[in-house]
């Protein structure tokens, strides 16, 4: 009877002490996200040494899975062909906290802003920031900053 005990309070404990949290296996959440820009598909990072390194960065209209633990995106496999970004790539994606940090800083007066909520999971969906037509005293627009437009688009979420 005794053994017995042990052994179950022995097995209870190495159950309870197994590591199902490990960073490499399990996540607070995934999303499935694309960013779109108007941005160089090269582009280049410039470290303190002074060192530049180009790489090129998954291009509009990718959709990447990103695996996201306590709000850092930790993995990011492209969707169409399974490529695993590297760090410096996926440093373009962000987290759902990090998308809504940049809805609460657009400047509204310059931008217009578009943002739509997932209705079954309330999570971001989309967000679209478009700069404004700069315009005269009389309305008349003196042109379009196109290059400064950029969306982010989220589908897939899971816990």
């Amino acid at each position: 009877m005794r053994t017995t005990l042990i052994s179950v309070i022995l097995l209870a404990v190495v159950i309870s002490c197994s590591n199902t949290s490990s960073p490499a296996f399990s996540y607070n959440y995934t999303i499935e996200q694309q960013h779109n820009c108007f941005c160089p598909t090269e582009r280049k990072l410039f470290f303190e040494n002074e060192e530049e390194e180009s790489f090129i960065s998954p291009g509009p209209g990718d959709w990447v899975r990103l695996y996201v633990e306590n709000d850092i995106i930790v993995k990011a496999i492209r969707v169409t062909d399974n490529y695993e970004l590297t760090t410096e790539e996926r440093a373009f994606y962000k987290s759902l906290n990090d998308l809504e940090a940049v809805v609460a800083e657009v400047d509204t007066t310059v931008y217009t802003l578009a943002v739509t909520i997932d209705p079954a999971d309330n999570y971001l969906s989309s967000i679209l920031v478009n700069p404004k037509p700069i315009t005269d005293e009389f309305e008349t627009v003196i042109s379009v900053i196109m290059d400064a437009s950029y969306s982010y688009y989220n589908r897939n979420y899971t816990e």
